[in-house]
């Protein structure tokens, strides 16, 4: 543990040095550059899942085939989840990978 106090102007090097010590260890191990490509990683699901919000689920939303389905999930005449998995189904060509309800 390091006691820096700014104002008496103490402790400011040895944080500086321990920073970059463990900077060093970090980077010299591989983990710093497994971290970056993890945030990395994150951050592009995240553009995506933006794109695709913008450019399937808005109009979806909108449309008056999701409002009449709103209507049959709440009077249960269908499963929400049998129909979010033939819509990803429908978008997505029909590839395997996206199961919400087991028959």
């Amino acid at each position: 543990m390091l006691l820096v106090s700014a104002s008496q102007g103490t402790g400011v090097t040895e944080l500086c040095e321990e920073l970059e010590r463990q900077y060093l260890l970090l980077d010299g191990n591989g983990e710093l550059a497994r971290r970056r490509a993890l945030r990395l990683r994150s951050e592009l699901l995240t553009l995506v899942r933006e794109g695709i919000e913008q450019r399937l689920l808005r109009p979806l939303l909108d449309s008056p085939m999701f409002a009449q389905s709103l209507e049959r999930f709440q009077s249960r005449t269908e499963s929400p989840y049998r129909w979010a998995e033939e819509f990803v189904t429908q978008i997505s060509g029909g590839g395997p990978g996206y199961e919400l309800h087991k028959s």
